[in-house]
């Protein structure tokens, strides 16, 4: 039961169901002791939690994650501290320290000093996160790193859409390109993972803003990156896409949904 509701809460996650997957995990960890997270699927299921806590603006869960994640790196199996040192490394890039972030994952877990990445149970949103980190801090090894993970699993499943649009936006991070990161965009839609299309938009918007090219093709990116993550309850991301608006000149008024009153949803 509890591998299936840790699993059920990461896919959860995944496909965007943030206020879904925050009840199906908070509670399954005794947060206050770090040493419960001793199998690996355990230490998938807080970093899950981390990223709920990021996306969603909870700096007061986020600060007991990372002691939880110091907890883990310290007493941790090899596979629990690569999952603590990613954790880590995202909670450093969500406070604007990519520099951090990379110190994370070359963090010293493993005696042939390996990155963290790939991790399992895997995620293969995670190179474009990695991207993010090896592109901030120009780090050749780590963008390359990245490239051959995502291009390599495309290449192994080249049917699957999800896993097309996560190398088309690792290459658009790191080429950079345009064309990549709306192939991607365009991959990730039919998908279930909207989080990842919204990161996808917001890229894509960051990329014109950077080339001053085509304006409206870069406000019409951020309204919809803003739009999904409204819609998905990712607040501190909705948060930065106004800012990234505001500096366009462009205000935008978040108006949410009325609250449900009868039937499973309300409840």
């Amino acid at each position: 039961y509890q591998m299936f509701e840790t699993w059920h809460g990461r896919m959860l996650l995944r496909t965007g169901r943030l206020t879904e997957a925050r009840a199906v995990l908070d509670g399954r960890y005794a947060l206050e002791d770090g040493t419960h997270a001793a199998a690996v699927l355990d230490a998938a299921g807080i970093v899950a939690l981390g990223r709920l806590a990021i996306h969603t603006g909870d700096p007061r869960q986020a600060r007991r994650l990372a002691d939880v994640a110091e907890v883990m790196l310290e007493r941790g199996t090899p596979a629990v501290r690569r999952h603590a040192s990613w954790l880590l490394a995202l909670f450093a890039m969500a406070e604007g320290n990519p520099e951090a972030a990379r110190g994370w994952l070359r963090a010293p877990t493993e005696p042939d000093a390996r990155v963290m990445l790939p991790r399992f149970p895997l995620d293969i949103a995670d190179e474009v996160l990695l991207a993010r980190i090896a592109r901030a801090t120009q780090d050749d090894e780590l963008a390359q790193l990245a490239l051959s993970n995502s291009g390599r699993r495309a290449k192994l499943n080249p049917d699957v859409a999800s896993i097309a649009a996560t190398a088309a936006h690792v290459r658009g991070l790191l080429e950079p390109s345009h064309a990549s990161l709306r192939e991607a965009v365009d991959l990730f839609d039919p998908t279930p993972r909207r989080l990842e299309l919204a990161a996808a938009l917001e890229d894509l918007g960051v990329e014109l803003i950077a080339s001053q090219t085509d304006g409206e093709a870069t406000i019409d990116a951020l309204d919809r990156a803003l739009a999904l993550y409204t819609e998905l309850g990712a607040t501190w991301d909705a948060r930065r896409i106004r800012s990234r608006l505001r500096e366009l000149g462009v205000r935008r008024r978040v108006v949410t949904g009325e609250p449900e009153t009868h039937g499973w949803m309300a409840l």
